[in-house]
């Protein structure tokens, strides 16, 4: 579910969920909490709003946002920051993945 996919962003990438549920806009929190709500896209059968609430109360509008950036970035084969490193969107993407089995 959300929680899930919320804490295996947080072991990836060295955030808080407080931090993903805030309203930083800092890029060390945006792109974490914009690739929580793609993967909570891809992995749940939540609504667009119900991900925005679970992710500080953001509006559905914030979501389809999140993940039309998230699908630019992996066009475009973007670097993230990850835990105080930088890495391919894929591979980033790959590690949460991991971290979601094996919760």
């Amino acid at each position: 579910g959300l929680a899930e996919v919320e804490q295996a962003v947080c072991d990836v990438f060295g955030v808080e969920p407080a931090q993903l549920r805030s309203e930083g806009k800092g890029r060390s929190i945006n792109e974490p909490r914009m690739l929580a709500m793609w993967l909570a896209r891809k992995y749940t059968r939540a609504p667009w709003s119900e991900i925005g609430f679970f992710f500080g109360r953001r509006s559905h509008s914030t979501v389809i946002a999140a993940n039309r950036r998230v699908e630019n970035l992996l066009r475009s084969q973007a670097q993230v920051g990850v835990n105080r490193d930088t890495c391919n969107i894929e591979e980033a993407i790959r590690r949460v993945e991991a971290a979601i089995r094996t919760a």
